[in-house]
């Protein structure tokens, strides 16, 4: 039944067969563990039922084997696929209430929720919180997720500023930082100052960021 579980995540099984699927796994003896409910977690939150999700958390508590970190890392995760962000916080504020300590792939899964969702405020509190409440520094990611967002709404100076953030933290800027401002420069000539910026700075341009500069000659 393990295989089968696991077998049935990683293919096109249905969140209605994974759970039937799993109760007569149950019917047969078989101890459902975390391994096992993690990959139907993960097929219920790819398929988007949230029913079953909350049905299946509980039933993880219940059985001794309570969702982890990890668990509503993936959960957050498909909030984020789907611009969910009302979906995501309330997984976030799950996981606290069941005293998970948050790790930075977790609060950057919320970073990402809240960029994708086009949240800038939210995105910005959260990576605020991130260090006051959970002493969590925010990391390259963290800050590359906020450069986009700010790019992707057009906020250029938005975006220039957190570049700024990024070298009073110490952190190394990489081709995802700088990539969406390139997408989003107005003009050839900002785009090459950008590429120029970045190869300065010791980060070698990748095949996006080249991309996206020559598509601003489009």
């Amino acid at each position: 039944y393990r295989h089968r579980v696991r077998q049935a995540a990683r293919g096109s099984c249905s969140a209605r067969s994974m759970e039937d699927l799993l109760a007569e796994a149950k019917s047969a003896g078989v101890s459902l563990d975390f391994p096992i409910y993690s990959e139907a977690l993960k097929c219920y939150a790819d398929a988007e039922d949230w029913q079953r999700v909350d049905r299946c958390l509980d039933a993880m508590e219940r059985g001794g084997c309570p969702a982890r970190v990890e668990s509503f890392a993936v959960l957050i995760n498909a909030c984020a696929r789907r611009r969910d962000l009302k979906r995501a916080e309330a997984f976030w504020s799950r996981a606290i209430r069941d005293s998970l300590r948050p790790t930075l792939s977790l609060a950057n899964a919320l970073l990402k929720a809240a960029a994708r969702a086009g949240d800038i405020e939210t995105l910005e509190r959260r990576l605020f919180s991130m260090r006051q409440a959970f002493d969590l520094s925010p990391d390259i990611i963290s800050y590359n997720t906020l450069v986009g967002a700010y790019a992707e709404k057009g906020d250029i100076a938005g975006a220039h500023a957190v570049l700024d953030k990024i070298t009073a933290a110490k952190l190394k800027p990489n081709a995802f930082t700088y990539t969406p401002l390139i997408r989003a420069a107005a003009t050839p000539d900002e785009a090459e100052a950008l590429l120029r910026r970045m190869i300065e700075e010791g980060v070698l341009p990748d095949a996006a960021a080249f991309n996206a500069a020559l598509q601003t000659a489009v």
